[in-house]
């Protein structure tokens, strides 16, 4: 089975809502006042509770339904704040914040076209607005249109050289077109812009680590951790450079920080179920990665990682399913074809297996793994043909005369199969299989006793 992979990201560039709500004049609604005072206090429910009693037909009103949108964004309640900044939208159509946050709002529920379409109101409301360019520009990048959302990148620095996301976003943008020094550059200016701004630093750390620095990388998080600044992406990519380094139960720790952070972020649970699986905890671990499918039911990883688990724990049928799901989403992954193989295997579906395997060596032909099983499995066939089961050991070899598992299975062969029963091979490519060491000390200690037999036969038939 393939082993399983925790992938480091470089974290998503944040969407920038702006809030500008001047405060209400001495004739203007006393609960618009209230609103705005438990705002500054950061008591978001006695915010709410106050713009609420704003009536609708009130000149006031749509700012205190700014008001709630602003509180339900920074809550993640997307849905809502979308619903009230539309609202906004709808009785002040000229309204350039409103519809960037609108936008921002229809971009966390994924609606990515609508959020563009807000974006472009927005900013023809107000060209200048260097925060629509910017937040328009994460947009069209989830949309796969690079280009587009770099040139909205560089919009905004012209039109704001001090704004520090733009910066930020464009260090991603150029490190994702394989630019790390473009990148480094961006969101070190992004860095000297707003010291207090935590993602540039977090980039940076991801771009040491991966450059071999990696004592520079951890210092750098654990500084922000030192100085209580850290963020589930700060958490969460020091899981990351400890799970690199095999420090299983640090890496853990970090994610279960970044979890408490930011609940239901897919590739935070995808990587708790890694570690879970990895602490033989496999309730947690399939827990953690249902719950991340739960949230982006198309993640391959997720679905492959979940079978892994499953298999793991001797539940084959259920294993076979989320293959299949990992395949559904991944059909070019050869490793996926390989562990749905396995999977059926273990179930005794030898003719769906073997389909599988195939499939997987015409993805990658030098999938030893793939072929070594193909020719284990030629002896559960109602008719098996050995010289086809030898003739994949010996492609196998041809790919990688290392590969012990398949001297163990071909000095098998010799010893064992009639048509082409010769000790002395067998001998031999059990010998190469001890040498490499590629075999548990009980198989090892087996293959030795079977050794010493043939020697002894050998020896009586001179």
């Amino acid at each position: 089975m393939t082993r399983f992979q925790l992938q480091s990201i470089v974290p998503a560039a944040a969407l920038v809502a702006v809030l500008l709500i001047a405060p209400a004049a001495a004739d203007s609604k006393d609960d618009l006042d209230a609103a705005l005072t438990a705002l500054r206090d950061g008591d978001y429910d006695a915010a709410l509770e106050a713009a609420a009693r704003v009536p609708d037909g009130d000149a006031w009103h749509a700012d205190a339904v700014f008001c709630s949108a602003w509180i339900q964004a920074q809550r993640g309640n997307a849905k809502e704040a979308s619903d009230a900044y539309r609202e906004v939208v709808t009785l002040r159509p000229g309204d350039s914040r409103a519809w960037n946050n609108l936008g921002s709002a229809l971009d966390d529920l994924g609606e990515l076209e609508d959020a563009v379409a807000a974006y472009d109101e927005s900013i023809a409301l107000d060209p200048r607005y260097a925060a629509a360019h910017n937040n328009r520009g994460v947009t069209l990048d989830k949309m796969g249109e690079g280009s587009d959302a770099a040139a909205a990148f560089r919009d905004a620095i012209d039109l704001d050289p001090e704004y520090a996301a733009p910066h930020n976003n464009l260090g991603a943008w150029h490190y994702e077109n394989g630019d790390r020094k473009a990148a480094s550059r961006s969101w070190a200016r992004a860095a000297a812009l707003d010291p207090g701004y935590v993602s540039p630093l977090v980039n940076s750390a991801v771009l040491d680590f991966e450059g071999d620095r990696e004592s520079v990388a951890e210092t750098r998080l654990w500084n922000l951790v030192k100085a209580g600044r850290a963020t589930a992406d700060v958490w969460f990519n020091l899981g990351v450079f400890a799970h690199r380094r095999a420090g299983y139960e640090k890496a853990l720790e970090c994610m279960e920080e970044a979890d408490a952070l930011r609940p239901r972020h897919a590739e935070t649970l995808n990587n708790l179920g890694v570690l879970y699986a990895h602490a033989k905890s496999s309730r947690r671990a399939e827990r953690a990665l249902r719950a991340c499918l739960e949230i982006e039911p198309e993640m391959a990883k997720a679905w492959d990682n979940l079978g892994l688990v499953l298999f793991r724990a001797g539940r084959y049928a259920e294993s076979t399913e989320a293959f299949q799901k990992e395949v559904e989403f991944a059909p070019e992954a050869a490793f996926a074809r390989y562990n749905m193989g396995c999977a059926l295997a273990a179930e005794g579906k030898v003719d769906a297996a073997t389909t599988s395997f195939e499939r997987a060596v015409e993805l990658a032909p030098g999938h030893v793994e793939a072929m070594h099983n193909l020719a284990v499995l030629e002896t559960g066939h109602s008719k098996p043909d050995a010289s086809k089961e030898l003739a994949l050991y010996e492609r196998i070899l041809a790919v990688d005369d290392k590969y012990a598992p398949a001297h163990l299975s071909l000095g098998r062969f010799y010893q064992s199969e009639p048509e082409h029963r010769d000790l002395k091979k067998a001998f031999r490519h059990y010998e190469r299989f001890v040498n490499l060491g590629g075999g548990d000390p009980k198989t090892v200690d087996e293959v030795l006793q079977t050794m010493e037999a043939i020697k002894l036969r050998l020896r009586r038939t001179r």
